[in-house]
């Protein structure tokens, strides 16, 4: 399973979670690939991530009809 379907698997299965946990749910990871992969999923339409305030952004995973669900916040600090 690749990188890109455990992200996705994780938000699905833990909404809320914050960024901190997505990482340590993949410790084998080095955090800059979970950052990087998490941009592209957005970038290519498979997550969908909006600002809630300094520093908090929530992610949702999205179907083929572009819709979103599985919400996971992520905190920047």
């Amino acid at each position: 399973q690749g990188l890109a379907d455990r992200i996705l698997e994780e938000v699905r299965r833990s909404p809320d979670c914050e960024l901190d946990a997505l990482v340590l749910s993949l410790p084998e990871v080095p955090w800059q690939d979970v950052l990087l992969e998490v941009h592209r999923l957005s970038n290519t339409g498979q997550l969908q991530l909006s600002a809630w305030g300094a520093g908090i952004y929530t992610a949702r995973v999205t179907n083929e009809l572009g819709q979103s669900n599985g919400l996971m916040s992520i905190r920047v600090v």
